[in-house]
């Protein structure tokens, strides 16, 4: 499959767009996060390991509906969206103390210039 991007000011054709099952958030905290806000730094700091879900139900539910809304408007304009599958197992687990290996910002771990990932 060939692949590539070479501005980013032509028509977007494809998109991957992160995921955040309700109930696989979960809340982590670590010293880099230097760019939390006060209140968000305190809220981590305090329920560190805990699902989301169990904490605050109505973020978690709101976060979950927020990027779903986001994939269906991009499809909407005639996007083709991908989105990765959830995580199952050690996939999870490899990153339990940084949260569990969250999806919401799948795109992270691959730029792409030109035809090199």
């Amino acid at each position: 499959m060939k692949f590539g991007t070479h501005h980013e000011w032509g028509k977007l054709r494809e998109v991957v767009i992160g995921i955040s099952p309700a109930e696989d958030f979960v809340v982590f905290h670590e010293a880099s996060q230097r760019w939390l806000t006060p209140d968000g730094d305190r809220f981590c700091r305090e329920h560190k390991g805990r699902h989301l879900l169990d904490v605050d139900p109505g973020r978690a539910r709101l976060m979950e509906r927020q990027v779903d809304a986001l994939a269906e408007l991009v499809a909407l304009q005639g996007v083709t969206v991908h989105r990765p599958q959830r995580l199952q197992g050690d996939e999870r687990t490899f990153m339990a103390p940084n949260g569990e290996g969250a999806q919401l910002f799948p795109r992270d771990a691959m730029i792409v210039i030109g035809d090199h990932v």
